[in-house]
């Protein structure tokens, strides 16, 4: 933020505080002539009345809104961002804890068997 726009904030400030335009000028007579200029537009711009739209039409924009949203189906995370994809395939909501439970006993059953196959290797030499 440069010296100008660190004093107009200022001035602003003090006008919004009751403070008068040609006392803030009078503060900063180097800048005067670009100030009185800022100053005069902030000013005007905060007295045009902001537009409210209807009741009506917030309702009717978050209805297409929400039937937009749930019309399209979410993209996955692409690779390097976001969640990282485990699978190369997308599981349906509904099916994820038994695609859980059988991965649970897949790797179970894994280590299972690769923990005891040294076993029977020892007892099995002469």
């Amino acid at each position: 933020m440069n010296e100008l726009e660190k004093i107009l904030d200022l001035c602003i400030d003090e006008i919004r505080a009751g403070d008068s335009i040609e006392a803030c000028l009078e503060r900063y007579p180097d800048h005067r002539g670009e100030l009185e200029g800022l100053l005069n537009l902030a000013l005007a711009l905060e007295r045009v009345p902001r537009a409210r739209p209807s009741d009506e039409a917030m309702r009717t924009t978050f209805v297409r809104a929400g039937l937009a949203a749930a019309a399209e189906e979410p993209e996955p995370p692409a690779a390097g961002r976001g969640r990282p994809a485990v699978l190369p395939f997308r599981v349906p909501r509904g099916l994820r804890w038994i695609a859980s439970l059988a991965a649970a006993v897949l790797i179970v059953v894994l280590l299972g068997s690769a923990s005891s196959t040294p076993c029977r290797a020892t007892s099995s030499t002469p």
